[in-house]
């Protein structure tokens, strides 16, 4: 029973942040608007009304950006893990629990960093400099989350019995659900 709830644990550790990012669509509406009346404007009025919402080319293509810097930042990490981190040399300097370590420091970080982002008020005079670094943070986070973390993580699920992979998939399924409730 432990392991199993471990498995489960580990499986919403997987995919919360991602899930985070991706359903507070709202929120980067806001941010990347570069307009501050409009922003203190829609703090106090309802943010889900599109009509509120000043259309700049950041916000047209957030979602497009935000998932291509997910895809790119994982396929870089993962081959990254695979060809590099894999081979026998570095194995042995960079065991499979440090790589877990560093990777969930770096999607602490990129978490933190995302938190003090809700504290900032984004003008027009720099809407260009928050919207690379947060997509840098994203390419960060999902490359350590999804090419590192993810892929030691099942790894170590594979070397038990296939059950341990289900409760680590039921986690992820469960992360998502709740996110999306709230």
């Amino acid at each position: 029973m432990l392991a199993e709830t471990i498995c489960l644990i580990l499986g919403i550790g997987q995919l919360t942040p991602f899930n985070c990012l991706l359903n507070s669509y709202g929120f980067w509406m806001e941010k990347l608007s570069g307009n501050t009346s409009h922003y203190l404007e829609t703090r106090t009025l309802d943010s889900d009304d599109p009509e509120k919402w000043v259309y700049t080319s950041y916000r047209n293509f957030w979602t497009s950006f935000l998932a291509l810097m997910m895809q790119i930042g994982s396929f870089i990490f993962i081959l990254l893990n695979v060809k590099f981190l894999s081979n026998s040399k570095l194995n042995k300097k960079i065991t499979r629990t440090k790589k877990i370590y560093i990777s969930l420091f770096i999607m602490l970080f990129c978490l933190i960093c995302f938190t003090i982002f809700t504290q900032i008020q984004v003008t027009n005079s720099w809407i260009l400099i928050f919207f690379i670094l947060t997509l840098f943070l994203v390419f960060l986070c999902s490359g350590a989350g999804l090419g590192i973390y993810q892929g030691e993580i099942l790894t170590i699920g594979g070397l038990l019995q296939g059950q341990y992979i289900g409760y680590m998939m039921t986690g992820q399924s469960v992360t998502g659900i709740v996110i999306s409730l709230i």
